[in-house]
């Protein structure tokens, strides 16, 4: 779980410039099949190139017996700003042999949903998402990039690199993840009204929260979908999440512990 907080100010500014990056999925033919090469294959985020600038118009010659000044240099295109430098907070991507089932993380929360194929033509259904609060960099970089998987139109598979390209001319460039980046887990302790108190290491990528009770007890729990907020379980244990506050359910027993923890992770 990756929590992120900047001023009202910032977070009310970013909303704004980022409120027309509504994602707008295709229609889906009949001749659209489950995927081939990319079933069973994970992937992390390496760029996202986003639209070159346009070159300069070109100008008229000037007039005979006036000072010529050198054409302007064409203009490159502009570094991503919006994805992360830090590669274990970058988005994922995972195919899976689930009939065309994708998943993955935004580096905040956890999408899932379909994607469809049909020769190197890939498209992404409607994705839904987790609902981790993330804002400044990590929300920046998780609107755009959900954004950008709704526009994904093709795709091509080297093995050792996945280009998917989108409507509007853009690419996102990713490499195998061999490595879960699980390992980079954010860690929250948590303290109980009850006077339990227990930490919990969310691993964004794995979708899965490891616990550590005062009991003594451990449990490593699965992300489900939820519909505010974030929730994990086990056969033994239930964790629902929103902002810094939790509730730990032991289902053996059926007791309900209500928690609280900083914002910050703990090391």
């Amino acid at each position: 779980m990756i929590l992120r907080f900047g001023t009202m100010a910032s977070a009310i500014g970013m909303a704004a410039a980022l409120a027309a990056c509504v994602p707008a999925y295709p229609h889906y033919p009949a001749s659209y099949t489950p995927l081939a090469d990319l079933t069973g294959t994970t992937w992390v985020l390496e760029s996202g190139t986003p639209i070159p600038t346009a070159a300069p118009a070109v100008q008229p010659a000037p007039a005979q017996g006036t000072v010529q000044t050198a054409p302007a240099a064409a203009v490159q295109p502009a570094a991503t700003p919006w994805l992360l430098p830090d590669r274990g907070s970058r988005p994922t991507l995972r195919f899976s042999a689930d009939q065309g089932s994708v998943s993955g993380a935004t580096g905040c929360n956890t999408y899932f949903g379909n994607a469809y194929a049909s020769g190197n033509t890939l498209s992404f259904g409607a994705l839904a998402t987790t609902k981790m609060m993330c804002f400044d960099a990590l929300a920046v970089q998780e609107i755009q990039y959900l954004d950008l998987l709704s526009r994904v139109r093709g795709y091509q598979n080297s093995g050792t690199q996945l280009v998917l390209s989108t409507s509007d001319g853009r690419q996102l460039v990713y490499t195998p993840l061999v490595n879960p980046i699980g390992a980079r887990a954010q860690t929250y302790n948590y303290v109980c009204d009850d006077g339990l108190y227990f930490s919990a290491a969310y691993d964004p990528n794995a979708g899965t929260a490891t616990l550590k009770l005062s009991t003594g007890a451990t449990d490593t729990l699965t992300q489900e979908p939820a519909g505010s907020g974030t929730a994990y379980a086990s056969p033994r244990h239930s964790l629902r999440g929103k902002g810094n506050e939790a509730l730990l359910t032991t289902l053996y027993d059926g007791v309900q512990h209500r928690c609280k923890a900083p914002l910050a992770p703990q090391g």
